[in-house]
C-alpha cells in the first residue's frame, strides 16, 4: 500500500532577467509545478472527511487554533547569498503567516529559531538527515526549514500532507513532516531579477500542511477537484491574475486566481475560502490536534 503522502507545492522560481536588468514582479505561473500527487488513501480519507464536514453545522465562532512553530534556517554560510537571514526576517515571515491565516482564527506561535551551517543540507541534498537532527515538538508542531536551494534549484518549496496515526515519534514519516521553503522567498528576499518577496510561498506550503489541495487538483473539469465546494473547479494552474480565465466554463465560477492554493503567486494571492478554513480545522482535529 502506498504510504499516504504528498510532496505538495513544488513551486519553481525561474527568471530570464539578468542581474543588470530592472527587477520584475513575480510572474507567477512561469515555471511553477508540482512533482507529486496525494496517494489514493489520502484522497479516500479526504472524501470521507468532506462528507462528515458537510453534515456539521457551525453555531458559533470556531475556537482559535494556535500552532506551535519552530523555524530552522539552514545555510551554506553566514551570508545572504548562502541562505543566512536574521531573526528580523524570521519575525517578518511569521507575521506574514499570521496575517494570512488570521481571518480564520488560526495563528502561529514561534517557539524558537535555530541556524545551521551545512552546505549539503542547505542545498537539499540530504533532507531526511537534516530533519532528523533539527525537528522539534510533536505531530501538531509545525517545523519550517528555510534552505538556500530546494530540489536542485527547481523548486521553492514542498510539504508533506498529514498522515493518519500519526507516525511514531522519531520514525521516518514523523521526521519527514513539515515544510521546506527556499530562503529567498521570505519577506524581502529577491530571487535574481525579481521584486522583493512577501513570504507568501510559506503561506501556500502551510496550507498543504493543514491538508489543503491545490485549487486545480486533478487538472480536470471532471471529478472532485480540491473537494471544497466554494473553490471553483479549475483544470490547470493559473499563471497570473490580471485577466482571470475560466478553465471550466461549464461549471460555476471563474478560476480562483486570488486563492493561496493556486499557482497565481504573490502578486495575486489574498485569500482562503470559508470552505478551505473549515477543511483546515477538520484536518487539524483529525490528524494533529490530539498528537
Amino acid at each position: 500500500m502506498m504510504i499516504p503522502r504528498l510532496l505538495a507545492a513544488v513551486l519553481a522560481l525561474t527568471s530570464t532577467a539578468s542581474a543588470a536588468a530592472a527587477p520584475k514582479p513575480p510572474q507567477s505561473g512561469v515555471g511553477l509545478g508540482c512533482k507529486s500527487e496525494p496517494s489514493a488513501q489520502f484522497l479516500s480519507e479526504s472524501k470521507i472527511n468532506a462528507l462528515a464536514e458537510d453534515s456539521t453545522v457551525e453555531v458559533q465562532a470556531p475556537a482559535p487554533i494556535v500552532v506551535d512553530t519552530y523555524i530552522h534556517i539552514v545555510a551554506a554560510g553566514k551570508d545572504i547569498t548562502d541562505g543566512w537571514v536574521s531573526q528580523t526576517v524570521v519575525n517578518a515571515q511569521v507575521a506574514a503567516l499570521n496575517k494570512a491565516y488570521a481571518p480564520w482564527n488560526i495563528s502561529f506561535k514561534l517557539l524558537g529559531t535555530d541556524w545551521t551551517v551545512n552546505q549539503t543540507w542547505a542545498d537539499d541534498l540530504d533532507s531526511m538527515a537534516m530533519k532528523a537532527a533539527l525537528r522539534k515538538g510533536t505531530y501538531k508542531t509545525l517545523n519550517i526549514y528555510f534552505q538556500r536551494t530546494i530540489m536542485g534549484g527547481t523548486a521553492s518549496g514542498f510539504t508533506y500532507f498529514p498522515m493518519s496515526g500519526p507516525p511514531v515519534k522519531g520514525s521516518y514519516w514523523f521526521n519527514a513532516d513539515g515544510a521546506q521553503v527556499q530562503t529567498l522567498t521570505m519577506p524581502g528576499g529577491a530571487p535574481p531579477g525579481w521584486w522583493p518577496m512577501q513570504g507568501m510561498i510559506a503561506v501556500h506550503e502551510i496550507g498543504h500542511w493543514f491538508g489543503l489541495y491545490h485549487t486545480f487538483q486533478g487538472n480536470s473539469c471532471d471529478g472532485a477537484g480540491d473537494m471544497i465546494k466554494d473553490t471553483p473547479q479549475e483544470s490547470a494552474p493559473a499563471t497570473g491574475c490580471a485577466k482571470p480565465s475560466d478553465s471550466c466554463p461549464s461549471l460555476k465560477g471563474v478560476d480562483p486566481v486570488n486563492n493561496y492554493m493556486d499557482y497565481s503567486g504573490e502578486g495575486c494571492w489574498t485569500q482562503f475560502t470559508k470552505g478551505q478554513a473549515k477543511r483546515m480545522r477538520t484536518n487539524w482535529k483529525i490528524y494533529r490536534k490530539k498528537y
